[in-house]
């Protein structure tokens, strides 16, 4: 699924959770998507994904999993509910969204079979994002590609972040960069922009989950925050517009000042 065929930039991506209706009192960002304007919409842009824009719209964020699945010893919470893939893509058709895309949860950590399995059934409207160590081989890496994934997750909430001009993590951005992929960043805001820098350096796309997650104390007014939109420059750093209750207390206020400085930052053309 090398994204050779893509057209155009992405800039901002939109996203719901199952948390949305206990956090927005029953509005879905779905009902944020729907109230956007068209231009808005056309520009969440299919993550690299080869997608042209003009005929889908693409929801950029979600997790699947059931409680069977292995765990990882080393996790930061366990679901106690089951996401399946049923759920999701209905839940795609009812709000009249073509596409989306998977993320690999981080409690699943580098077990990407699930995804994978996910992809499969599903292989003309969806992509995936992948969890990988570096030192993984080529040949799996193109495998994953063949399955639709379109990029590395570097989950690094609440973990310290490594050595990204190690000789073993640039071979992996090489080959990411090779393939055409994307990296997609977890990481709290303060200390965000060292690790994005790193990424940048290295020629790789990286898009910043969860609105680059501010100070939950500061919200837009985090300088670690607000340093991130100084990265729209560079035409390589994007940022999901996705689980705002990650950030504060007051998601849905969050969520409605810190959009316009994104928007304004990195624009709907970008």
């Amino acid at each position: 699924m090398n994204g050779d065929a893509r057209a155009g930039q992405p800039i901002i991506f939109v996203t719901t959770s199952k948390f949305a209706e206990k956090f927005f009192g029953g509005r879905h960002m779905f009902s944020w998507y729907r109230e956007s304007s068209s231009k808005e919409r056309k520009t969440f842009w299919a993550c690299f994904g080869g997608w042209g824009l003009d005929a889908l719209d693409v929801q950029m964020f979600a997790h699947v999993f059931h409680q069977g699945l292995p765990l990882v010893a080393e996790r930061r919470y366990a679901p106690h509910y089951d996401a399946n893939l049923a759920q999701y893509l209905d839940a795609l058709d009812q709000n009249g969204l073509t596409h989306g895309v998977l993320v690999q949860p981080s409690f699943l950590g580098c077990d990407n079979t699930f995804l994978v399995a996910s992809l499969a059934q599903a292989a003309h409207r969806l992509r995936g994002i992948a969890v990988v160590e570096p030192g993984i081989s080529s040949k799996e890496l193109v495998a994953l590609d063949r399955a639709g994934v379109v990029g590395i997750r570097l989950n690094l909430f609440q973990r310290d972040a490594p050595d990204l001009h190690s000789s073993a993590w640039r071979a992996l951005l090489h080959e990411v960069r090779q393939l055409g992929w994307q990296v997609e960043l977890q990481h709290r805001a303060k200390g965000s922009a060292a690790i994005v820098s790193a990424l940048v350096e290295q020629s790789v796309p990286v898009v910043i989950d969860h609105y680059g997650l501010p100070d939950p104390a500061l919200g837009r007014e985090d300088p670690d925050f607000r340093s991130l939109l100084t990265f729209s420059a560079c035409g390589q750093v994007f940022v999901k517009l996705s689980a705002p209750y990650r950030s504060t207390p007051e998601p849905l206020r969050f969520a409605q000042s810190a959009y316009p400085l994104l928007r304004d930052a990195f624009g709907l053309d970008h």
